[in-house]
Formats: C-alpha cells, sequence, structure tokens
C-alpha cells in the first residue's frame, strides 16, 4: 500500500478521526501519523496507516486490520520518523536505503556522500588504506559528480579516447554513477568498490605528469616556476585536486616501493659478495697449487 494511497473501508464502528495527524504524546508540539511497524500484507515499514482503520485505545502502539489481515501500527512523529525507521529496519552496511523519484529509483549524489557511513571490518581483504570515502568525496566536490568527472579529467589532462586506459576511465566512473543513483549501494563497505576505486586513481596517476607539464607551461612566462605539488603546498592544500588519488594511498604505496628497493638492493649486495667470495677462494686456490 503506498504512502497516502487510498485504503480500504475499515471495519464498522471504528473511529473516523482515530489515525489522523494529533499532538504526540508528551510533545504537543510535535505531529504524528499512524504507520505500519512490521512488513506483512503486502505492507511496508513506515506506510501511513488511513484514520478510519486504527481501533480506539491507549497508548502508541495497536493492533490494526489492515488489507484483511491484524497488522502492528505504531504512532510516529513526524520529526522522528528518520530515526524510528532506521530502528524498525537496520540496513545491511553494504546498501543505503532506497529511494524514488516519479516511480524510479533515484538518489542525488550528494545525498548519498552526505549518507556515508564507513563500517570497520576486521577481515577487510584488502591491504593498505581504504579510499573508496575518500573518492566518493572528492567526486562530490566535482561539478557534475561521477557522470562529469570523466569529461573534466581528460580536458586537464589532454588525453584522447585512444589513449592507454581512457576508455577504461569512462567505463569505471559510469559503473560508480549508477552504483550510487540508481543500486544505491554503500561504496565505502564493499571490498569491489575498493578495487574499482584504486583502478581509477592508478590510471590518473599515471597520466598526472602530463597533466604537471600543461600546468607549468601555463606560466613559464610569469616569475619563477613552480612545479604542480610546490603550488598547492604555499596554499596548504596536500595534493592537486586535478588528480582523484588519496594520499594516503601514496604514502602505502611510497612505503611498499621503499621496501621493494631496499629488498632488492640488499640481494644484489648478497649476490656481489657472494660472487666476489668465489672468485677470492678460486684465486686463493689457484696460489696454492702454484
Amino acid at each position: 500500500m503506498a504512502a497516502g494511497g487510498a485504503v480500504p473501508a475499515g471495519p464498522a464502528g471504528v473511529p473516523a478521526g482515530a489515525g489522523a495527524l494529533q499532538p504526540f504524546v508528551g510533545h504537543p508540539a510535535l505531529l504524528a501519523q499512524w504507520r505500519v511497524a512490521a512488513s506483512e500484507a503486502g505492507l511496508e515499514v513506515g506506510e501511513v496507516v488511513a484514520p478510519g482503520l486504527v481501533p480506539a485505545g491507549t497508548g502508541s502502539k495497536r493492533i490494526a486490520m489492515v488489507n484483511g489481515c491484524e497488522t502492528f501500527i505504531e504512532l510516529v512523529s513526524d520529526d522522528g520518523l528518520k530515526a524510528w525507521i532506521e530502528k524498525r529496519l537496520p540496513l545491511d552496511v553494504r546498501i543505503q536505503r532506497i529511494k524514488t523519484r516519479h516511480g524510479a529509483r533515484c538518489r542525488e549524489r550528494r545525498e548519498g556522500c552526505e549518507e556515508l557511513r564507513e563500517e570497520t571490518f576486521t577481515d577487510y581483504p584488502l591491504t593498505g588504506p581504504r579510499t573508496s570515502s575518500w573518492c566518493m568525496k572528492y567526486l562530490n566536490r566535482q561539478p557534475g559528480g561521477a557522470a562529469d568527472r570523466h569529461a573534466l579529467w581528460r580536458q586537464g589532462s589532454k588525453v584522447s579516447p585512444s589513449d592507454w586506459g581512457v576508455a577504461e576511465h569512462e567505463t569505471l566512473l559510469e559503473a560508480v554513477k549508477l552504483a550510487m543513483s540508481y543500486d544505491q549501494l554503500e561504496l565505502a563497505n564493499l571490498a569491489c568498490f575498493e578495487i574499482l576505486f584504486r583502478r581509477l586513481q592508478t590510471i590518473e596517476y599515471c597520466y598526472q605528469d602530463r597533466s604537471r607539464e600543461l600546468s607549468n607551461s601555463q606560466h613559464q612566462r610569469f616569475g619563477p616556476k613552480l612545479a604542480l605539488e610546490e603550488q598547492p603546498a604555499f596554499m596548504g592544500v596536500t595534493r592537486n585536486e586535478m588528480v582523484m588519488i588519496d594520499p594516503q594511498l601514496l604514502a602505502h604505496i611510497k612505503s611498499h616501493v621503499k621496501e621493494d628497493a631496499e629488498l632488492s638492493k640488499n640481494l644484489r649486495l648478497a649476490r656481489e659478495e657472494r660472487a666476489a667470495a668465489l672468485k677470492h677462494k678460486g684465486k686463493a686456490d689457484k696460489d696454492l697449487k702454484e
């Protein structure tokens, strides 16, 4: 039964105004409505119950006959409706509550970011920082969000559709847009989308040198040149906003690259030492024979 829609007439003797908007008990200034408190008989939690279906009685909870079935209903203040819904329908941390517009599934991108809630998992399968929340907030600051990010990035980086990773970049952002607006997923809690966001950051990272060159060339005629990373540092910004790369991810990569470099260096030194030892041993054996 749609909220506010037509409902079957209630049983005889039911008070006509029992479920009308009325002052909430204990809070006269707040209005309240009777709502379905349990999903049954084709009803959804939160649907408004017509006044004629609410039996007489006291208190804020009743059992009403709706659609031919006894249904648990509750008087809920309009001001506390959101908290009541959250209590009655706790969400899976991987999804957001479905919103519709004109009968179709639709959630504004800014709503998805504002309602973002990142949960902590002890068994999270990926190493390094979780960057999905950072990327979503970054996209929320962009004109047009994920839908227009690809065009803005292409313009700033001067890449062509045939360049490596450009078509993939567009496809990944389209997936992000639909996941937020239509599927209405909680992307911050999905490991699969963490991989997707890291791939997007990888592609943008590969082309950031081109963005740096373009930015520096535009300032060659005006005073001393500053590198792309140096300019935001003077303004107290941690990174260049032209590129979607979480600084924590860069720090993580730097740490791993340093470890790999140290390992390679130590292995090379070990090989050189073994080679030198064998060479010295061979020379000593030769001297003994002579």
